[in-house]
């Protein structure tokens, strides 16, 4: 996986080798740890401080071309786009960006949010690639 991740990183224009060694131990991170991905528990597991995570993620990183080359590399020639949306029940006034949304166990729009989900799947060999989770909320 390291490989792939550097063969990808090692066409991206203007990204200096502190940056892209930087980022392809944060990838491998993100895999390797335990529970919740934060910047506490990559300084905790990881070789680089608390700090350092902050400003590696603090810097633009095209994201989008990055997981576009690996979905390339990765996957076969066959692949579909899919999405999906899970319902989070919250209640009271401090959550922000509480709405209603629909939740299709309870069958109606209750309060709450919205989680939703991207993922490309490779057709031929049935596995999915999660790309992002982007959290909604009315307003």
């Amino acid at each position: 996986m390291e490989q792939k991740i550097r063969s990808i990183l090692s066409g991206t224009e203007g990204l200096k080798a502190v940056r892209r060694n930087a980022l392809i131990h944060i990838f491998t991170l993100f895999v390797a740890l335990p529970g919740r991905v934060n910047f506490l528990a990559m300084a905790r597991h990881g070789r680089f401080s608390e700090k350092t995570y902050r400003n590696h993620f603090e810097k633009k990183f095209d994201f989008f071309d990055f997981n576009k080359q690996l979905v390339k590399q990765f996957c076969s020639p066959h692949r579909i786009i899919a999405g999906d949306c899970s319902f989070i029940p919250k209640a009271g006034k401090s959550t922000p960006h509480l709405g209603k949304f629909w939740s299709g166990c309870a069958s109606k729009a209750l309060p709450g949010l919205e989680i939703s989900s991207l993922a490309v799947i490779d057709v031929d060999t049935n596995r999915a690639f999660p790309d992002c989770y982007v959290f909604r909320g009315a307003g």
